[in-house]
């Protein structure tokens, strides 16, 4: 059943099965094995969140200071009579 939910990405059902699984000695090292299993697949899925926000931040160009004086500039015209 572990392994089915881990085939799912349903990572949470998977570990209730797996830590059940650590209660008889014959599947124990295989439970094990799932748990590692689905922490690495959690890390990575983390450290792949994290790359996504961080290039979200930095694709929005920054305004630059020219860019910045030139709005200013352009906004602050007035006309003397």
């Amino acid at each position: 059943m572990a392994n089915y939910h881990v085939k799912k990405r349903q990572y949470d059902q998977a570990c209730s099965y797996a830590r059940k699984c650590l209660e008889f000695p014959e599947v124990k090292n295989a439970a094990k094995d799932i748990l590692n299993k689905i922490t690495g697949l959690r890390e990575g899925q983390q450290q792949l969140k994290d790359k996504e926000s961080s290039q979200q931040q930095t694709s929005a160009p920054a305004p630059t200071a020219q860019s910045t004086i030139n709005e200013f500039d352009s906004s602050s015209t007035t006309t003397i009579d």
